[in-house]
């Protein structure tokens, strides 16, 4: 429950941030790992870095919030921000980390598709790899997680793209 909490105010921080620029939330889906926003109409590189960073900044901010209170019953909660802020800023969709592909693009540098996928497929194998040596099956878990939805991504694409022609 500390952790839902914890995440479902992280996605709210997205949420208001959207709003706040004037984008209209259409709906939050509830992920095996997580919560995702559905925002309508991102049309800047700068808008979509503040909806990315609102999430983990918000998390880091309590993280800090609840550590200087000093409050041991306030640990969980504590250690729950801080590692979906932490987590949250792995280059590896759909995390946050899409803000550096945001932040990239606001200074004109663009990552080619298949980059961005090899990145986030490295990424996902050396989760699993760092789940199976510690012997975290979470980590492993959500290392399998994030390599499908490179897998299904993928397959996306190649479904649209069929489509188009």
């Amino acid at each position: 429950l500390i952790y839902m909490l914890a995440v479902i105010s992280h996605e709210c921080a997205h949420c208001v941030m959207a709003n706040m620029l004037g984008y209209e939330v259409c709906s939050i889906e509830l992920m095996p790992y997580g919560c995702r926003a559905e925002i309508v109409g991102i049309v800047s590189h700068s808008d979509e870095l503040m909806i990315a960073l609102a999430g983990p900044v918000f998390s880091l901010i309590a993280y800090m919030g609840t550590e200087v209170t000093g409050l041991e019953s306030l640990k969980e909660l504590s250690d729950a921000n801080m590692y979906i802020a932490l987590v949250n800023m792995l280059p590896v969709y759909p995390l946050d980390g899409r803000a550096l592909g945001a932040a990239l693009e606001i200074v004109d540098i663009r990552l080619p598709y298949w980059a961005n996928t090899v990145l986030n497929i490295a990424l996902s194998i050396v989760l699993i790899f760092l789940g199976c040596m510690a012997e975290n099956p979470t980590v492993t878990v959500f290392g399998v997680f994030l390599l499908l939805v490179q897998h299904i991504r993928a397959g996306v694409k190649t479904c649209l793209a069929t489509h188009k022609a």
